[in-house]
């Protein structure tokens, strides 16, 4: 696993073979430097989604989505919530990963966590992240 990120003294990893994305998404998290897509090499649908880092499952929350689109895709997304263990107040947010985890449970870094899931945020052309 590699350094991929650091804020508030939080330190945020991604297996060494990951491609990563940091601001070539249109959402608000990306054009603002708060969100990284990391693109497992697997790049397969409902394919393991590892921790970035060591703490507990705060929340995991199931969001409906809008419209479908032209090609297959989840009607609901998922955010897991986690507070990393050196951590009294920051959160980190993982998204589009079915979870496979509970509140409460506390995880390593590289842990697995859930599986890819094709959100409806996600233009056609958009592989597993």
């Amino acid at each position: 696993m590699q350094v991929i990120a650091e804020s508030h003294n939080i330190k945020l990893y991604a297996p060494d073979d990951a491609y990563l994305s940091y601001f070539n998404s249109p959402y608000i998290g990306h054009s603002s430097g708060y969100a990284i897509d990391v693109y497992p090499e697997h790049a397969e649908w409902k394919g393991p989604v590892v921790s970035p880092i060591s703490g507990k499952i705060m929340r995991i929350k199931r969001m409906k989505m809008g419209r479908g689109k032209e090609f297959p895709t989840q009607e609901q997304d998922f955010a897991i919530g986690i507070l990393p263990e050196d951590s009294e107040s920051n959160i980190v947010r993982i998204m589009h990963a079915s979870p496979s985890v509970k509140e409460g449970e506390f995880i390593e870094c590289g842990d697995l966590i859930g599986k890819t899931i094709r959100s409806r945020y996600f233009n056609y052309w958009t592989g597993p992240h």
